[in-house]
């Protein structure tokens, strides 16, 4: 069974510290860290990033990057689990959904597909274990669901991580932790990225109009 998801991040160019800092892994229109070097100078860029999105919601601004839902849960300090995967790659996340229904309705299945504890390196050479001699323990029926939870925080985070940390970081450094306290990722993206949709009944609502020209001056026009 094949595991591997849907568009993948992009092949770093040679000098990847260079390379953009986001990129949009599955849905259109919603960003994510790109992985690179990591240099001071890169992840320094992430911080300063993280204070411009604090300084959009100390301001009450509209942020231009509308960023992926397991990002949005790292600013708010919430725990992602393996649903927020569905909102980065929806082909992988529906591939892992299947290996698991596959090891709850046949558990016999699953060590047909020959897969391990380890997974092929994001910038497609080498290999990363998910756990120590990941390499060597085959994916069953048993510990089907820490391989797809393993699994989905290394695709999320992985290499991605002191980006990650940075921007988070960044935040704080404008605003105090306990203001994000109670919110979810959608509120934080509707603070951030507003809504798409416009009301017309809405604004209808919410509009008043007054007329300050007086009677001569309407007439003239």
């Amino acid at each position: 069974m094949e595991t591997s998801g849907g568009p993948s991040e992009p092949q770093p160019e040679e000098d990847s510290d260079l390379s953009p800092l986001f990129f949009q892994p599955d849905k259109a229109g919603f960003y994510s860290p790109r992985t690179a070097h990591n240099s001071p100078e890169r992840i320094n860029c992430y911080r300063n990033i993280g204070r411009f999105i604090g300084l959009c919601l100390l301001h009450n601004h509209i942020l231009p990057l509308p960023l992926c839902r397991h990002v949005l849960k790292i600013i708010i300090g919430k725990k992602i689990s393996w649903h927020d995967l569905a909102f980065f790659d929806s082909v992988l996340y529906e591939n892992l959904r299947q290996l698991v229904i596959d090891a709850e309705q046949n558990p016999g299945q699953i060590e047909k597909y020959e897969l391990t504890f380890e997974l092929e390196g994001e910038d497609g050479r080498g290999s990363i274990e998910l756990v120590t001699n990941g390499a060597n323990i085959p994916v069953t029926a048993a510990n089907v669901y820490d391989y797809v939870r393993l699994y989905t925080k290394q695709k999320l985070i992985g290499s991605a991580r002191p980006a990650l940390r940075a921007v988070n970081e960044g935040v704080s450094d404008v605003i105090p932790r306990s203001s994000l306290a109670g919110l979810t990722a959608e509120d934080l993206r509707l603070m951030l990225n507003g809504s798409g949709e416009i009301s017309v009944e809405l604004l209808k609502q919410i509009t008043q109009f007054n007329n300050e020209a007086g009677p001569n001056e309407l007439r003239r026009k």
